[in-house]
């Protein structure tokens, strides 16, 4: 069975110098697809020593970004009308994704959390047509759409595994998992739900980092 997280506290040794390079960056509206509303940094904040140290904790034999988002850091402040939302991504070349938190005052609520769906008892997506069929979808589109309709109904869901926010926390996991992001906090940049984004693939080398 493949690992399904990968959990380290005190990642960086610089956390405050990303982040304050961070808050000075341009910054533009995240785009549904990373599924975190909030504003992300034009900037990518990784290098080649970094891809080398995820490809030694994954255990992969390469790494190599597989989304606009990688590396970037988004800012999601607080919203008064927070919407519940499951998702899963398992028709991506993604194999892991993830987030690192960077703020230091937080006020100590969910960062990641992973879901169970009580009515088929999976908490991960089938990534294969058998898969698919087995569950009754009869294709990926078909999973989009049972996604969009019973990920927002949180009385469907049971939590299976909660990951408290924390300041330089990396939680790396395998996206076809059903999983939530927590809640934004925070009326600023400077005092809002600060993550850096990570999706990496193991193939077509030819990505850029």
């Amino acid at each position: 069975m493949f690992n399904r997280y990968l959990i380290i506290d005190d990642f960086y040794s610089n956390p405050e110098e990303i982040l304050e390079t961070a808050l000075k960056s341009d910054r533009d509206a995240a785009t549904p697809a990373g599924h975190e509303p909030g504003m992300l940094t034009r900037n990518f904040f990784l290098g080649q020593p970094l891809r080398e140290l995820f490809q030694k904790l994954t255990l992969e034999p390469a790494i190599v970004s597989s989304a606009e988002a990688n590396g970037r850091i988004l800012f999601n402040e607080a919203n008064p009308n927070p919407e519940f939302r499951v998702y899963c991504d398992s028709r991506m070349h993604t194999m892991w994704t993830g987030v690192i938190y960077l703020s230091p005052e937080n006020p100590g609520v969910d960062g990641t959390c992973f879901w169970r769906h009580q009515k088929t008892g999976l908490d991960v997506a089938p990534t294969t047509d058998k898969g698919l069929n087995r569950f009754g979808w009869e294709s990926f589109e078909a999973l989009d759409a049972f996604m969009e309709r019973e990920g927002r109904d949180e009385s469907l869901w049971k939590k299976t595994l909660t990951v408290p926010y924390k300041f330089n926390r990396l939680v790396l996991f395998r996206p076809w998992q059903f999983h939530s992001h927590g809640p934004g906090f925070g009326d600023s940049p400077e005092t809002s739900r600060v993550v850096q984004t990570l999706y990496f693939a193991t193939q077509n080398p030819q990505q850029q980092w």
